[in-house]
This record gives structure tokens, C-alpha cells and sequence, in this order.
């Protein structure tokens, strides 16, 4: 929806909103395509229908397919992946819908795929520039800060990464740890208690992301893709 963003949005779905006339789902699905995606699978919510009807079922001849939230769920990213988990492969990437990435896709996924019990976070030496930091890595060891948790508020001073926004998952991982998904239906919370049951292995990025989350980072895109530092 982009709560944060209605000031740009206007009423219709985030995604949607142009970047130099070019609804920015598109952005998003061009660098998928460049990067060798064969399948996408998009899960919406609000205004689905107008996603739905600006896409189809194809982009440049890749599949599209629209997993919808289940109402029996709450809102948010972590609901659903609860919801979807039945329909997507065994082995998936999830990604945020609202941000174009800068990384190796191909190497991340093979390494996802090598993992048995642990999922892949994709992890950036951000400097609080982008956003706040909310990840604590030292000696190969991994702590997600959930933002959202008034506990972790001194926690996130400490924080020296920030989440880039790519996870290499298994179903078969989300099903032995389903319950702590279903506790909260918060992805923050999943990711935070999985790390601290050392579940979440480490990819290291060293390119910036680039999202339309809040206004300051959507004027920013709209900078970086008229000057041409994204295609």
C-alpha cells in the first residue's frame, strides 16, 4: 500500500506510482528479467485488481503470478509469505516490492540452495545512510534487530548493517519453523527469532539498493534514474 508514501501515491497501489512516466513495478521487473528471473511470482494486497491490469499475466514473456492476501491473515510482508507459502517452489527468493537491488542474483541463489536448515540474508555496510541499521553482524555471527520492538530500541545503536532486502528461502525450511511465523505473522519478528537461533546465514553486498519507501527515498530514485545511474 505505502503507508508512508501517500503524499506521492494518491490513493493508488505503491508500485504503480510512475517514475518518469514509467509505472515503477516495471523498474522492478526489467532488472528481474536482466538478471535471468523465468519466474515471478508477485504477492498483492491492496488494489490488486489495478496491479493485476497494468501487468497481465506476462512480462516480456515471463510468467506473472499473483498470490492475493487471505483476510484470515494480518498485513504485512510476513502474512504473506504465510499465505503464499503453499503455492511457491521449494526454493524462492523473496524480495521487497518497493526497492531495485544491486547484486549478484545468480551466485545468491546458488548459495540459498546449497543451504539445509538456514535461509540467506542478503546484508549491506550502510552507514545509516539509506535507512536506519538493523542488523548486528560480528565474526560470522548474525542478529536481526527487529525495528518494531520497543526492546531493541538501545539494541539499535549497535547495529552496523542494514537488511538489503533479498532472502534465499526453502519451503521446507519455513515449514519446520511455521509456528514462529504464525506467532506474530511479522517477517521482523520470523527473521529476528531465527537469528537468534542461528538459522540465518550471511551474503554480504557491497553495491547500495535503491527504494520508494518513504518520500525522501522516492525523490532520490527519481534522481538516480534521470541521471542514469539506473536502466
Amino acid at each position: 500500500k505505502g503507508t508512508r508514501l501517500n503524499s506521492i501515491t494518491k490513493g493508488i497501489p505503491k508500485v504503480l506510482v510512475p517514475i518518469n512516466s514509467k509505472p515503477f513495478i516495471y523498474l522492478l521487473l526489467e532488472s528481474l528479467v536482466n538478471n535471468g528471473f523465468k519466474k515471478i511470482f508477485l504477492l498483492v494486497s491492496f488494489k490488486s485488481d489495478e496491479i493485476k491490469n497494468e501487468l497481465g499475466l506476462f512480462y516480456k514473456s515471463i510468467p506473472i503470478h499473483y498470490i492475493e492476501d487471505n483476510i484470515k491473515f494480518k498485513k504485512g510482508t510476513g502474512s504473506a509469505l504465510l499465505n503464499a507459502i503453499d503455492d511457491l517452489p521449494e526454493h524462492f527468493l523473496l524480495q521487497y516490492g518497493d526497492t531495485i537491488l544491486n547484486i549478484n542474483y545468480q551466485e545468491f541463489y546458488k548459495r540459498s540452495k546449497n543451504l539445509r536448515n538456514s535461509m540467506l540474508m542478503s546484508i549491506f555496510d550502510n552507514k545509516n545512510n539509506l535507512d536506519k541499521n538493523n542488523v548486528y553482524f560480528k565474526n560470522n555471527k548474525l542478529i536481526y534487530l527487529n525495528s518494531e520492538s520497543k526492546h531493541n530500541l538501545d539494541k539499535l545503536k549497535t547495529a552496523n548493517f542494514i537488511d538489503y532486502g533479498l532472502l534465499g528461502i526453502k519451503k521446507s525450511f519455513i515449514s519446520k519453523n511455521i509456528e514462529i511465523l504464525k506467532k506474530n505473522e511479522s517477517l521482523k519478528f520470523f527473521q529476528e527469532k531465527l537469528s537468534h537461533l542461528n538459522l540465518i546465514k550471511t551474503y554480504i553486498v557491497k553495491n547500495r539498493f535503491y527504494e520508494i519507501g518513504t518520500p525522501k527515498s522516492f525523490s532520490d530514485f527519481q534522481n538516480f534514474y534521470s541521471n542514469g545511474e539506473l536502466k
